[in-house]
């Protein structure tokens, strides 16, 4: 890594924060204009998927090879994002946000049982501070049914196996190519949902599509390679703890642009959250 080169790295996860952030916003105004979590995936999913088809295509780069794991790794990104978005419809979006940061907690944990890595003090004290922030988060009277609390708490622990895994199958692989698979494997899985149950419901109105379109390329694409492009830069640690950017940034938005209610509970709740990702990814940074 280049020093001269870190402020761009870093830059480019920022933006991918910010950028990620919006999602939550997008989703509201297409929900209001009659679609529902699958219909929402399905389109995301089809329309990144052309948008790095497209980018491919420009830079000539062929797709001769099936690369079966990016695939299978679309499988669970679609899982996790069906959880994720449809939290929302039981649980303000402020609060599904700090729920989903819990994930690097259980790639801990979950590191922790599978590959034996050593759980330090420093890695328990995170761990507590974050259940103390969740249940602070989550507040005397939540706002958001207890089944909009799991699925957030679903997406966070399907976020940290997808991070596992990527990291096992994707080591050296072409970051654009592999992302194309991913998103082609979630497209899959959202069309063979849609020919079984039928239940795709899409935008009926043009605000709703003008925000779909927003989705796909403000808060999926271009976040997506920009976090690639910045993790290339400065390194996973650097990234993880930039990252942590993203709720706060969410909180801001929904606060400003849903009219949600910004009490102390949420605001102590997300910043110990913050707060034990940043323990986390500095111990990591530490031992480099």
């Amino acid at each position: 890594m280049k020093t001269r080169s870190w402020p761009l790295g870093a830059f480019y996860i920022l933006f991918a924060a910010i950028t990620f952030a919006f999602q939550p916003v997008f989703a509201s105004v297409i929900y209001t204009t009659g679609a529902n979590p699958t219909g929402l995936l399905w389109i995301r999913f089809i329309g990144a998927a052309a948008c790095l088809l497209m980018v491919l295509h420009l830079q000539k780069k062929p797709m001769n090879k099936l690369c079966w794991p990016s695939i299978c790794l679309g499988f669970v990104y679609a899982t996790i994002a069906l959880c994720y978005f449809s939290a929302m419809q039981y649980a303000s979006a402020s609060l599904v946000a700090i729920l989903l940061y819990l994930f690097p907690v259980f790639v801990i944990v979950i590191a922790r049982f599978l590959f034996k890595e050593l759980l330090t003090k420093l890695k328990v004290t995170a761990l507590a501070i974050a259940l103390i922030g969740v249940f602070f988060a989550v507040g005397r009277v939540p706002e958001g049914s207890l089944l909009g609390i799991l699925l957030s708490l679903a997406a966070a622990l399907g976020y940290a196996v997808y991070i596992i895994l990527s990291n096992h199958y994707l080591t050296n692989k072409d970051v654009i190519t592999s992302t194309t698979y991913i998103f082609i494997g979630a497209a899959l899985t959202y069309t063979i949902t849609a020919l079984i149950t039928s239940e795709v419901k899409l935008p009926q109105q043009s605000s709703g599509w003008l925000a779909t379109a927003g989705l796909i390329i403000f808060s999926t694409v271009i976040p997506i390679l920009a976090l690639n492009l910045g993790n290339m830069i400065i390194g996973a640690s650097d990234t993880a703890i930039l990252s942590t950017l993203e709720p706060i940034v969410t909180i801001i938005l929904a606060v400003l642009i849903l009219n949600e209610e910004l009490n102390l509970y949420r605001v102590a709740g997300g910043l110990m959250v913050v707060t034990a990702v940043v323990i986390i990814s500095r111990e990591k940074l530490a031992t480099m």
